[in-house]
């Protein structure tokens, strides 16, 4: 026999919520956020996922505890200027959302370490936000990003980049200092060429560069010497290069929907390294 969920009176109980560190409220039908939980001052980690939040209380900053807040799947149009409060926040999950733009406190994020922000109406990114120092993903997918901050080379310690799914008609200058980079998807864009900082980034594991237009594999690969994993999928490519076999350590290039020459096709099917699958997990 199905158990009803407890009502939401029930899940926040005066005690419960001064008390706790974690507090789980996903998938509750929530309109608004209830100001009980503006009294959990030891409050770590919020789940509030799945909800039907349009905006977030002013109070939000006086959880100053707080380390992990998780907002995906509402319809949150803008965040409070009073987020940049947050100085403990180290996980920022905002995917799904109708946001159009990130406040300029978020750089204040000190020790902001994941910020997912992708499915949103996003036009730009604050340019503070390379100010968060400790900063290891960034993921701004199915956007609608023309461009991306300037100094976004200054976020020494990312990881992992997603960019998928942007308007974005050039990089920045300065991302091939992005030295600790071992992710970036950077598929269905709208670059005529490629920047050439991406081949300095020499701690590339993953590069995703499907449906981009591309007519050939690009040279630069060759110099991206950690590369695992190469996404060419749905361009235009007829040839595969040889040096593609040479790669140390290259373990997938995925090939899918791209008009091989013959000579293209014969390599494909004698070389395990390539691949038509379109997706795995990760």
């Amino acid at each position: 026999m199905e158990t009803n969920r407890p009502s939401l009176p029930e899940v926040l109980h005066p005690t419960d919520v001064e008390l706790a560190t974690t507090l789980d409220l996903c998938n509750m039908g929530l309109s608004h956020l209830p100001a009980e939980i503006s009294k959990a001052k030891k409050l770590e980690r919020l789940y509030l996922t799945g909800n039907q939040l349009t905006d977030l209380p002013d109070w939000i900053a006086s959880l100053g505890r707080l380390q992990e807040l998780y907002l995906g799947y509402n319809s949150l149009r803008s965040l409070p200027f009073e987020m940049g409060r947050l100085k403990r926040l180290r996980v920022l999950v905002l995917q799904n959302n109708q946001l159009e733009t990130l406040p300029e406190s978020i750089g204040q994020l000190g020790h902001l370490e994941k910020l997912s922000a992708h499915s949103n109406h996003l036009a730009h990114l604050p340019e503070r936000i390379a100010d968060l120092k400790n900063l290891r993903v960034l993921n701004v997918k199915l956007n609608r990003l023309a461009k991306l901050p300037e100094r976004l080379g200054r976020l020494i310690k990312l990881e992992r980049l997603l960019i998928d799914s942007n308007p974005i008609a050039q990089l920045p200058q300065g991302l091939g200092q992005l030295k600790n980079l071992m992710e970036l998807d950077m598929g269905s864009q709208n670059m005529a060429t490629l920047s050439d900082e991406i081949w300095q980034l020499k701690k590339l594991i993953w590069l995703f560069l499907d449906n981009n237009g591309l007519n050939s594999v690009p040279d630069g690969v060759r110099h991206l010497k950690m590369l695992e994993w190469l996404f060419i999928n749905d361009n235009r490519i007829s040839e595969l290069p040889v040096f593609l076999l040479r790669h140390k350590y290259l373990r997938r290039v995925n090939v899918a929907n791209n008009p091989l020459s013959p000579n293209g096709r014969a390599m494909f099917e004698k070389y395990p390294v390539f691949t038509n699958e379109m997706a795995f997990e990760r």
